[in-house]
C-alpha cells in the first residue's frame, strides 16, 4: 500500500474538519463514521476526499477488518473535484452542481436549496413581493467563483426559468462560502448560499432571506468516484454506505 502524506494547508483531518456550505454536513456525517470506526480500531492510512464547499495518490481496496482510514479532506470547487477524482488524487468526491460529472460514477446523497440573502438593512430585506428569475439575474451579487457549484446550480436553475443562457454579473466573485457569508455581512450586498451555510445567521437575524418565486433552486448532493458500480472495497465504500444513510435515512 502506497504511504500517504498528512494534511497540509487547504486539506482537514477528522475528526477536526469545519468545513461550510453543504461540505459541512458532508463532514459531520465523515466524522461519524470515523469515530465509529476507531472505537472499533486504529486508524490506517487516510481515505482522500475531496468536496466542494469542500490527496494523495488513491488507496488500495482494504480488506473489511483492517484498521478503519483517517481523511484528509479538501474543499476546491465543483470543477475541480471531478478532476481530483478521476486522477486519483482523491478516493471519493463530493458536488453540489446540477449535473452529474462525465466519466464518472455517481450517486445522489442529499438534497438542499440556494437562498437570497442580505443583511437585514438592505432594502429587500422588507420585500413582500418575491423576486422574480429576471431581478435575480440581472442583480449583481457577492458570489463564489466561476466554476463553483454553487454559482453553476444558479445559472442553470436562472437560465431553466427564464429559457435562455444566463450569465450571472457579480459584484465581487470569492473562493469560499465563507468568504462569500462574510461578504454579505459586511455589506457587500445579496448573495445565494446554501440554505445550509446560513441557517444559523438566518436562525439569528444576522442575515435576512429574500423570496425568490417563478425558479427552482433546490440542488442535488452527489457522491463521485471513479471505476465500478460502487468505490473499491474498503474504506471508501464503507465511507459512501454511511454518508447514504445520514442523507437519506435509508441503507447505502
Amino acid at each position: 500500500m502506497r504511504s500517504r502524506r498528512t494534511a497540509t494547508r487547504g486539506e482537514s483531518s477528522a475528526p477536526f474538519a469545519r468545513p461550510n456550505s453543504s461540505a459541512s454536513s458532508i463532514m459531520s456525517a465523515t466524522s461519524c463514521w470515523y469515530h465509529s470506526a476507531c472505537s472499533r480500531s486504529t486508524p490506517s492510512a487516510p481515505i482522500c476526499l475531496s468536496a466542494s464547499a469542500s490527496r494523495p495518490s488513491r488507496a488500495s481496496a482494504r480488506q473489511r477488518g483492517e484498521p478503519p482510514a483517517a481523511v484528509v479532506l479538501t474543499a476546491p470547487n465543483s470543477d475541480t473535484v471531478p478532476q481530483q477524482v478521476s486522477s486519483g488524487a482523491a478516493d471519493l468526491g463530493f458536488v453540489e452542481g446540477p449535473t452529474s460529472p462525465a466519466g464518472l460514477r455517481s450517486r445522489v446523497i442529499g438534497h438542499d436549496e440556494l437562498v437570497v440573502v442580505v443583511r437585514p438593512n438592505h432594502p429587500w430585506a422588507q420585500r413582500r413581493q418575491p423576486l422574480s428569475p429576471a431581478e435575480l439575474a440581472s442583480t449583481r451579487l457577492a458570489s463564489r467563483e466561476e466554476g463553483s457549484g454553487t454559482r453553476d446550480a444558479l445559472t442553470a436553475a436562472l437560465s431553466a426559468a427564464l429559457g435562455r443562457r444566463v450569465t450571472m454579473p457579480v459584484a465581487l466573485a470569492l473562493s469560499s462560502t465563507a468568504a462569500v457569508r462574510a461578504a454579505v455581512l459586511a455589506g457587500a450586498g445579496p448573495a445565494v448560499l446554501s440554505e445550509l451555510a446560513v441557517a444559523e445567521d438566518l436562525a439569528s437575524h444576522r442575515l435576512a432571506r429574500v423570496p425568490v418565486g417563478g425558479v427552482n433552486l433546490r440542488r442535488s448532493l452527489r457522491a463521485i468516484w471513479s471505476g465500478g458500480t460502487l468505490p473499491p472495497m474498503g474504506a471508501a465504500r464503507d465511507l459512501l454506505a454511511h454518508v447514504t444513510a445520514r442523507h437519506t435515512g435509508t441503507p447505502g
